[in-house]
């Protein structure tokens, strides 16, 4: 299992993975999901797809597994 942490976005994989970011815009920070084609780009939830260009994050990690649904 990869481990979960915050890591500096120079070591950001360049191969189609899809990652989380976070870096600031505006004065706050952000957390964004994005893939690399080219340039980075954000996922718009709206549209479903990899569409904006993205800038200004500096620190990027895995995508966590999703949540189990085995419940108590």
């Amino acid at each position: 299992m990869t481990e979960m942490q915050w890591r500096d976005i120079s070591e950001a994989p360049k191969d189609g993975t899809e990652i989380l970011v976070s870096g600031t815009a505006h004065g706050k920070r952000f957390n964004a999901l994005v893939i690399w084609r080219d340039e980075w780009l954000l996922f718009d939830p709206w549209d479903d797809c990899y569409s904006v260009p993205m800038l200004g994050f500096d620190k990027w990690m895995p995508i966590p597994p999703p949540p189990s649904d085995d419940h108590p």
